[in-house]
């Protein structure tokens, strides 16, 4: 992982974005494997993610943020363990993205 995330923190929060600059306090994920690690990581180490902020269209030869949603969602049936951030929002421009990510995360949230 490229990210390094201080020892003794106990909280953070994500923005996946290939362009737009991360607001102050988060940190910046630029793909979908890169978020995932970030948040496999923070799984592993007790690190709470406060807020989750995704974007949907990573560039021409990434994967879409929506990615991330499937992958959350799947790690909430497979493993009893798996704890969701407190908050996770969508900033994409693309309304039809952020619909469909819309809808994973009012389900994940009303289990």
């Amino acid at each position: 992982m490229k990210i390094t995330i201080p020892n003794g923190v106990t909280e953070i929060s994500v923005f996946l974005d290939d362009i737009r600059k991360e607001p102050q306090g988060f940190i910046r994920t630029c793909t979908v494997n890169e978020t995932i690690e970030l948040i496999q990581y923070c799984q592993t180490h007790h690190i709470q993610i406060n807020t989750l902020s995704l974007d949907n269209d990573l560039g021409e030869f990434e994967r879409d943020g929506y990615k991330v949603m499937d992958w959350i969602d799947e790690e909430c049936i497979l493993n009893k363990d798996f704890v969701l951030p407190k908050k996770i929002l969508v900033h994409s421009s693309n309304p039809t993205a952020k619909r469909r990510m819309e809808q994973v995360i009012s389900r994940l949230y009303l289990k």
